[in-house]
């Protein structure tokens, strides 16, 4: 059996995918968690461990098939400073982990999480939020993974994730969709001070989850060994849309949301990618995708539950 290992324990995604893993335990050896500190994860029950003694923990595994590696340690800049050198020199760190993995053990697949911000950094007409030092390390750290994977003949994906919903959201004030919540259940009021529309794409937590395992464990692409591709389902919306989800939850009318008047001299934000690989991922995995509001109603009850 396959043993999954998952480096970053407490994000968003990390916790998805814990739940995910503790869904599927009997197909699969107990998961291997590593983190930046010791401790335990009560979703899988198994121990968090160092990464810094990752390979001595994997050199106790017994002969029990291959590793699916999740890499999902990421620091987004606030972690480490405004220090751009101390920054990169913290993933770096973390990069040369996970590196050492795959190439001192036998690895069937890397799933190294990137993020749309990588995808707007190529393209020199974008906001300078999208050539964030953030983005251009992650399109750097997109191309270096997978060169290591060709090398080692290792499976790899590379998604590209834009806007999540769910359960396991970890900053309920930075995102939207947990902020309209907030606000429509504790005043009955959802305000947009966006002077623009705001375009978005949202896939939730444990469908995202679900399809990269599917892929990884059964390597199901049509164009080889590797897919560097956007996680873009069929939720694209404008911020007033979910904000109109978000009310109809709460069985608010739709006077409950304000905004502004557009700035018709300002350009719209858009952060959508292009969905067509996921999607085909997910038709072949068999995925059936919670629709917008599911995955206003899953956000909203792991919130009340977390309060």
């Amino acid at each position: 059996m396959l043993t999954p290992v998952i480096v970053g324990s407490s994000g968003w995604v990390a916790s998805g995918a814990q739940h995910f893993l503790s869904t599927i335990k009997h197909k699969t050896n107990p998961p291997l968690i590593f983190g930046s500190k010791e401790g335990w994860s009560h979703l899988c029950n198994v121990p968090v461990h160092k990464l810094s003694s990752c390979q001595t923990v994997i050199n106790r595994l017994p002969s029990s098939g291959p590793l699916v590696v999740f890499h999902l340690a990421y620091l987004t800049q606030e972690k480490v400073g405004q220090n751009q050198q101390r920054y990169i020199q913290a993933i770096d760190k973390i990069n040369e982990k996970v590196s050492s993995i795959v190439s001192n053990n036998d690895v069937a697949a890397l799933i190294y999480a990137s993020s749309g911000a990588a995808r707007i950094s190529y393209d020199s007409g974008s906001s300078s939020a999208g050539k964030s030092l953030y983005g251009r390390l992650k399109a750097r750290d997109e191309i270096s993974f997978g060169d290591l994977c060709g090398r080692h003949g290792t499976f790899y994906l590379a998604p590209r994730i834009f806007s999540l919903a769910g359960p396991y959201i970890n900053k309920p004030d930075a995102y939207a969709i947990s902020n309209m919540i907030k606000h429509a259940s504790s005043s009955g009021l959802i305000k947009i001070l966006a002077e623009r529309p705001v375009w978005r794409s949202y896939v939730d937590v444990i469908d995202l989850i679900e399809v990269l395992w599917g892929v990884a464990v059964h390597r199901k692409l049509n164009f080889g060994q590797s897919a560097i591709f956007d996680v873009v389902h069929n939720v694209n919306l404008e911020m007033g849309d979910l904000a109109l989800a978000v009310a109809s939850h709460f069985q608010l009318s739709d006077t409950a949301v304000e905004r502004p008047i557009f700035n018709h001299g300002v350009e719209p934000d858009y952060y959508i990618g292009a969905g067509d690989q996921f999607r085909s991922m997910a038709w072949q995995c068999g995925v059936k995708f919670f629709n917008l509001s599911e995955m206003v109603a899953r956000t909203t009850e792991f919130l009340r539950r977390n309060a």
